[in-house]
C-alpha cells in the first residue's frame, strides 16, 4: 500500500492506492500513532509536513530548493519552517522571536499554527528512526506539477477549475472513472469532515510514493542530518 498523508482540520487525511492502482481508500486518523496503529504494514509514505529541523547547530535550507523547481506561481506554496526550539515556545509572538534569535528570520503565522503537526511527526520519527527509509517528506504542488509532466497548473486548488484540473491529472494514473471517483470524494469529504482539496492533494502524494522507486527516488536533498541526526530529504 502507498500512503499520501495531508493535514485536514485537526486531522491526517491519509489517501491509501494499491499495488494496480485500481483500488483507493480515504481515511481519517487524529495522529501518526493511529495511522501507524491501523497501517503498520505500507510500502512507502509520502507526508505534507517538515521532516528535519533548524537548531541552534543546524540550518535548513532544503525548502529554497524546492521553490526553484516549482514554476512562479506555485513558489509561495513552499514555507519555511520554524526552527526547533521555536516550535517549542507556548506563542507565536515568543516562537517569531526565537527563530529570529536562532536563525535570522521570523516564521509566518501558517508555519506557527502547524507548530503541534511538525512537532508530532518530529517526535514519531525521532522514536521509529527505523521508518525513515519509507515515510517522506513532500509537497502536494511539488507532485501535482511532475505528475503534469512539469507544467505549471492553471488554477488554485480552491477554485471549481482547480479541482477539476487536479481531478484530471490524478486520473492519469489512477485506474477509475472520472464519474466514480468523483463521486467518491464528494461522498467522503461529507461523511469525513475533510475538504476536497486536501484529498485531492493527499492523493498527488500517494501516487507520488507509488511512483517514487521507479522514478528512481527522485528527491531533493541537504547533504547533512539535523540536530537529532534526522535526515532532509523531499521526495516526489
Amino acid at each position: 500500500m502507498f500512503l499520501g498523508v495531508d493535514g485536514a482540520h485537526k486531522n491526517w487525511c491519509c489517501c491509501i492506492i494499491d499495488e494496480d492502482l485500481a483500488n483507493f481508500q480515504i481515511e481519517v486518523y487524529k495522529d501518526i500513532n493511529e495511522l501507524y496503529t491501523n497501517i503498520p504494514n505500507f510500502d512507502q509514505l509520502f507526508i505534507d509536513i517538515p521532516i528535519g529541523l533548524s537548531s541552534t547547530s543546524f540550518s535548513r535550507i532544503i525548502d529554497a530548493e524546492v521553490r526553484k523547481f516549482l514554476p512562479k506561481n506555485r513558489k509561495s506554496s513552499v514555507f519555511t519552517p520554524p526552527c526547533r526550539e521555536a516550535l517549542n515556545e507556548q506563542n507565536y509572538k515568543a516562537a517569531n522571536l526565537c527563530n529570529k534569535s536562532i536563525t535570522g528570520k521570523g516564521i509566518s503565522i501558517q508555519s506557527w499554527n502547524l507548530s503541534n503537526r511538525i512537532l508530532e511527526i518530529d517526535f514519531f520519527l525521532r522514536t521509529h528512526q527505523n521508518l525513515l527509509f519509507k515515510i517522506h517528506e513532500s509537497h502536494p504542488e511539488l507532485c501535482f506539477f511532475m505528475l503534469n509532466n512539469q507544467q505549471s497548473l492553471l488554477y488554485s486548488k480552491k477554485q471549481t477549475d482547480g479541482v477539476l484540473e487536479r481531478v484530471r491529472i490524478i486520473l492519469q494514473y489512477l485506474k477509475v472513472s472520472e464519474i466514480d471517483f468523483i463521486d467518491n470524494i464528494q461522498v467522503e469529504s461529507k461523511i469525513k469532515g475533510i475538504k476536497i482539496d486536501d484529498i485531492l492533494d493527499a492523493f498527488s502524494l500517494s501516487i507520488s510514493a507509488f511512483f517514487w522507486k521507479k522514478n528512481n527516488k527522485r528527491s531533493i536533498f541537504q547533504d547533512n542530518n539535523d540536530a537529532c541526526d534526522i535526515p532532509l530529504k523531499i521526495a516526489y
